[in-house]
């Protein structure tokens, strides 16, 4: 297995150089993954005593993949409301992967959609 941590959270020096250094790992991921969300939370919108507080607890790390065991989790346990709203709002993205995924989503449970 292979670990790189890009963020010790046992480091004992903790000061705003360190915790700069390290947000610039998570600024991708979640300008990626929410930008072009109505309600999207990019980095600059969150709180930055709650970022500094946060950060401590984090800790970053690459492994080595060996074997994947997939399992079709989309939502099953939501209710009727919850799963509907899931599948309104990832056909509204302009993402066409999201909209696959309304459209599986959809025929899983035809009957709701009726």
């Amino acid at each position: 297995m292979l670990a790189s941590a890009f963020f010790m959270a046992s480091e004992l020096r903790w000061n705003s150089a360190v915790f700069r250094r390290n947000s610039l790992h998570f600024y991708p991921a979640i300008n990626s993954y929410e930008s072009h969300r109505e309600n999207g939370r990019l980095w600059e919108t969150f709180d930055p005593e709650l970022l500094e507080r946060e950060m401590k607890g984090i800790v970053g790390f690459e492994i080595e993949i060996t074997s994947i065991e997939a399992a079709a989790k989309m939502s099953q346990n939501r209710s009727d409301t919850d799963y509907k709203s899931i599948v309104a709002e990832l056909e509204k993205s302009e993402d066409q992967e999201e909209i696959q995924v309304a459209q599986w989503m959809r025929e899983k449970r035809k009957g709701l959609f009726e």
